[in-house]
């Protein structure tokens, strides 16, 4: 059996038993191989844009399951996927504007996939701005360590699905509760009033959603704490500099704030 790291095992549990998936940029395909020897997924697609990661993906599956034939595509993104070819789609490892530009290129196709497990190593707040202003609902978020890093996983649903399967696709987002559009303003537990729609795709609100105050899990907290420390050097930079921009000086300011409260509702500037 393939074991899986923390990562992998993480993006697993939002697969559930019965789906289809496909992985784009599968690279060695040690989850889609995993959810098909386990008896999760009977329907399982493996893609990559390079010969030489299909190939590793291959050769593991091989090693796993000996003459069983997988279904192997090269190529880009979802270009080598039908429309409502498979349940779920996960994209992970790649930055966050990848992984936008994968799912923008045919959005009306993008929107015949039921369920997107998305794993940026990077720039994770354009992906969610992306996902808000597209039409997405951000079902579930996780954060996971492995090794030095700490991955953010983001399981995504179309709230204008427009494949055939409606019962399905309605049958997934009620497995999540209920899943909706992003709310216009938060206020409780902030000194000021977070609306995400105003904010730009780099701010930290995007990059540290104001959500992650739901959980008490000391990764979360650490994730944030280390959040608020390149953002303390950030403005160290700044106040450093011959020439003192002081928009950005103060929007760093106020993220560094924001940041805080989301650790500490009752947090003062200047504590």
């Amino acid at each position: 059996m393939i074991e899986l790291t923390n990562r992998l095992k993480s993006i697993a549990l939002e697969i559930y038993s019965g789906e289809s998936m496909a992985d784009i940029g599968t690279d060695h395909g040690f989850l889609p191989i995993y959810l098909w020897q386990c008896g999760m997924c009977d329907k399982v697609i493996m893609t990559d844009v390079s010969r030489g990661s299909l190939s590793k993906a291959m050769a593991d599956a091989e090693a796993a399951a000996p003459g069983q034939m997988f279904d192997f595509r090269l190529g880009n993104g979802l270009e080598v996927i039908g429309a409502e070819e498979v349940d779920d789609i996960v994209i992970a490892g790649m930055g966050g504007e990848l992984i936008r530009d994968i799912l923008a290129k045919d959005i009306v196709k993008t929107k015949t996939f039921k369920k997107f497990i998305l794993q940026p190593r990077s720039r994770s707040g354009v992906l969610r701005q992306w996902l808000d202003v597209n039409g997405f609902g951000i079902a579930e978020e996780s954060i996971v360590e492995e090794g030095p890093r700490v991955c953010e996983i983001i399981t995504a649903v179309s709230l204008e699905y427009g494949g055939k399967d409606q019962k399905a696709a309605e049958r997934i987002r009620k497995s999540y509760g209920e899943v909706t559009s992003m709310p216009e303003e938060v206020s409780e537990g902030f000194s000021e009033p977070v609306r995400l729609g105003e904010e730009p795709p780099d701010s930290i609100k995007w990059e540290v959603p104001y959500w992650v105050q739901n959980s008490d899990d000391e990764i979360v907290e650490k994730f944030v704490r280390d959040k608020i420390g390149r953002e303390s050097e950030k403005l160290s930079g700044l106040s450093k500099g011959r020439i003192v921009n002081a928009a950005e000086f103060d929007r760093v300011k106020k993220g560094i704030k924001y940041l805080n409260e989301l650790l500490d509702p009752v947090y003062v500037n200047g504590r």
